[in-house]
């Protein structure tokens, strides 16, 4: 038998091991920093979203209230486009597997100002 694929069989797909399930019980009572934190993520989200409405590779810019952003592109393919950012060092997740897009959809991760600054400048020099 095969015990390793057994034991990997009945693994939740997102396991987590015990310090971090006590370092979460302490951070879910901290709901000072919960709140600085969605506070500091709105802020950011609007400002990422505004720049990127900018840009003329992007079509569309879908609404969201999560930490990451659908775009369209106007031109190229998604695949095409996490190739180039992979060489600058930033990782996008094309859609062209998702249900109902396609490979012209991107979702981007909304980030720290820094990395979402370097992620900004490599779309507008594309």
């Amino acid at each position: 038998r095969d015990y390793n694929q057994l034991m990997k069989s009945k693994q939740i797909p997102w396991n987590i091991n015990t310090f971090a399930e006590l370092a979460l019980e302490y951070v879910l009572e901290d709901t000072r920093y919960i709140q600085e934190t969605l506070k500091w993520m709105d802020q950011e989200r609007e400002y990422f979203v505004k720049k990127l409405e900018k840009l003329k590779i992007i079509k569309k810019v879908y609404p969201t209230q999560a930490n990451f952003v659908l775009v369209q592109l106007d031109e190229g393919k998604g695949t095409q486009l996490y190739e180039r950012l992979l060489k600058d060092g930033i990782l996008i997740r094309t859609c062209k597997n998702y249900k109902g897009l396609g490979d012209q959809y991107v979702r981007l991760a909304i980030k720290s100002r820094e990395d979402n600054e370097k992620l900004l400048c490599s779309l507008t020099g594309i």
